[in-house]
């Protein structure tokens, strides 16, 4: 195994502000200053000024009661107010769970960061992928396969100006990304002054966390990949190892919700507005349209605060998780 563990902290712009007690050390909560909160609420405020249809922002000090606020709307057509109960698709920040979860499995010995990914997955999507043979479970993880984004453009305007009642398949994109692309991504260990638009376009790919999240199902429940529902999915080691022993009462997985989950009566819905070339470049609903969410790449939909709670637990070293030591922690970055 690397003597690093690697977690991919997700790299995304976040709705949580995030300031932990990096010693886990329980103080008596206070109020946020009041200067804090007036400065905060300026923030919020400014940034539905700016155009946001909603915004909410969550700050958690140690020893002060969180700060959670939200401003504008969670639906326009109804003008419904955003609050902070309201869900949101947190998209890529669901990158991390699953980044957990895969070093848990190799903390517990269920796989190695080491091992090549086509010990898991099936030759007929690893045939697909150049040099899959020499890529591993930690170059998944950290971002480092040179495998490109199924997410290319193709599968954007598809999404833009296709159907917008048609319901995705991940195993179906994720093929029809991989037979678009004819030729691996390169990531080469250069300067940072010589990465180029193509280098810097498979340094962060979508591809990466889907692969990775049928690794766990096949270590997990020896489920393969395959279009359609699959008998088993890491959401259940979601539910079991995160959601339930965090008191994660608000985070869900999407298009794998365990029997009698529903949310969107909760969640807050999502704006775009199309550049002229696509048509009509006025604000439109796309909480309908079906982007890939619920994918492993992004699949998750959950409060701030929730997604804090789980910030959080990653790294206080009082939580109960595999890697128990700020030091080792500390590595996972």
């Amino acid at each position: 195994m690397h003597t690093r563990l690697a977690l991919l902290y997700a790299l995304s712009t976040s709705l949580v502000a995030l300031a932990c007690d990096p010693d886990g050390d329980s103080q008596e909560p206070t109020l946020v200053p009041e200067t804090l909160a007036s400065a905060l609420d300026a923030v919020l405020d400014q940034a539905v000024e700016d155009g946001a249809v909603g915004v909410g922002l969550y700050v958690s000090r140690p020893g002060h009661e969180p700060y959670s606020q939200a401003r504008g709307l969670a639906n326009v057509a109804t003008g419904e107010a955003l609050t902070p109960d309201h869900l949101i698709r947190i998209a890529s920040m669901s990158k991390p769970y699953l980044g957990v979860l895969i070093v848990k499995l190799a903390v517990e010995g269920k796989l190695s960061l080491d091992d090549r990914m086509t010990k898991y997955l099936p030759a007929d999507l690893t045939a697909r992928i150049p040099h899959a043979d020499s890529i591993t479970i930690y170059d998944l993880v950290t971002m480092w396969s040179g495998i490109a984004d199924y997410r290319d453009m193709d599968f954007t305007i598809d999404v833009l100006t296709g159907d917008h009642d048609k319901v995705r398949d991940e195993y179906t994109d994720l093929i029809d990304g991989l037979d678009r692309s004819s030729a691996p991504c390169s990531v080469p260990e250069v300067p940072l002054e010589a990465v180029t638009e193509e280098i810097a376009g498979c340094l962060y790919t979508n591809t990466n966390f889907v692969l990775l999240g049928y690794i766990a199902d096949r270590v997990l429940y020896g489920v393969d990949p395959g279009p359609g529902p699959r008998e088993h999915h890491h959401s259940e080691a979601f539910r079991e190892m995160f959601f339930a022993p965090l008191g994660l009462k608000s985070t869900y997985y999407e298009k794998h919700l365990a029997p009698g989950e529903s949310f969107m009566e909760r969640l807050a819905h999502g704006y775009f507005t199309p550049p002229p070339e696509l048509g009509d470049a006025k604000l439109t609903d796309v909480t309908g349209w079906d982007d890939g969410y619920g994918y492993a790449n992004g699949g998750l939909v959950a409060t701030a605060a929730d997604v804090a709670t789980f910030q959080h637990t990653i790294f206080n070293q009082n939580q109960i998780f595999p890697i128990q030591t700020l030091h080792k922690k500390a590595r996972f970055l």
